[in-house]
């Protein structure tokens, strides 16, 4: 199909491209195609289209419900961990990072004289 175009060709008749034109894409790809397929054609992608539409819709009206739940947990989540982080004394990961170099300052400091 468009593997014998030029590059900036071949990006005119990918339909995912931004650069698609839809007249170049029916010269090239079907210019043996003819009117009445392509009408056929373009009634069914119209068809599938709103089928696909409404499949979307359905699956997020059955669950809206779920999102919002996802969402408020995932805040409270957020928020918690920050009140662990900004907590000196609590079990966060800054507070447990110090105490690491702490420790492997300590650490350093004992061996060092046997290495």
């Amino acid at each position: 199909m468009s593997q014998g175009l030029e590059p900036n060709m071949r990006d005119k008749v990918i339909y995912s491209s931004p650069n698609f034109d839809p007249k170049v894409f029916l010269s090239w790809v079907h210019k043996d195609t003819s009117a009445a397929d392509l009408e056929a054609s373009a009634l069914t992608l119209k068809t599938d289209l709103k089928g696909r539409t409404q499949q979307k819709k359905l699956l997020v009206k059955e669950n809206f419900d779920c999102f919002v739940s996802c969402k408020t947990t995932i805040d409270d989540i957020e928020s918690k961990l920050r009140q662990i982080e900004e907590d000196p004394e609590g079990a966060g990961t800054a507070h447990l990072y110090s105490v690491t170099l702490k420790i492997s300052g300590v650490a350093n400091r004992a061996f060092e004289p046997r290495l």
